[in-house]
């Protein structure tokens, strides 16, 4: 006679190797909340896809109005990585798998406080250059260049910034040669990456501490004030 056997009968290899083939949202919607043993195995082995976020990265990046009016004080302003069930930043919108929103809002709340102090905990920093039409030279410019490409900087303050009296202070000179836009299409295109993998390490981050909260169903964090 033959024996049916149960989803729960399953082996944990089995299961894991089924949720490999499911969004993530899905696997979170159809199994945390069966029993115990799936949803533990749903902390330890399912992870946001990877491509979702580097695709929710490129769509904010280019969002013709969040960079306007930041600058370069303090290497830029603070955002904040939020997983959310749906897509905020655009209209069109795949809504079955979880999805990354940044926020610039410094006082935006979240219901749970154990996943707000997580998200809060790792805060980025983004300036005008992650936009991809963001080449600008608005306000703590110079002072970013030489905090932080002082290679780049000292071939170009000679050139594109012209020397005054006061050795911190310089003044934008737009007497642009070919030399000058390959040391500032270096600068433009290796912030635009380190920033997309400052977000992405900061996503992992919290991604692992939301695992940790055994009882937190990442698609609880629907109530963004």
């Amino acid at each position: 006679m033959s024996r049916i056997c149960s989803f729960d009968n399953l082996p944990n290899e089995v299961i894991i190797s089924i949720f490999e083939y499911l969004k993530t949202a899905d696997t979170f919607y159809a199994f945390f909340n069966l029993n115990f043993r799936l949803r533990k195995l749903i902390k330890q082995y399912v992870w946001f896809s990877r491509l979702e976020l580097r695709n929710d990265i490129d769509l904010f990046s280019e969002l013709q109005c969040w960079y306007k009016n930041l600058d370069f004080i303090d290497d830029g302003q603070i955002f904040y990585l939020i997983p959310f069930n749906r897509k905020l930043q655009q209209i069109n919108s795949n809504s079955n798998e979880l999805h990354w929103h940044i926020s610039k809002e410094r006082n935006f709340t979240i219901s749970d406080h154990r996943v707000e102090e997580i998200i809060k905990k790792y805060s980025i920093r983004l300036n005008p250059l992650f936009h991809p039409l963001g080449q600008t030279f608005s306000s703590g410019f110079q002072n970013f260049l030489q905090r932080n490409y002082s290679l780049q900087f000292n071939q170009l303050k000679q050139t594109i910034f012209d020397r005054t009296s006061d050795t911190n202070c310089f003044q934008f000179n737009p007497q642009i040669t070919d030399e000058i836009c390959t040391h500032l299409d270096f600068i433009f295109r290796n912030e635009r990456k380190r920033l997309t993998d400052t977000i992405v390490n900061a996503a992992l981050h919290i991604w692992r501490d939301l695992q940790n909260i055994e009882d937190f169903n990442i698609l609880n964090i629907n109530d963004i004030d």
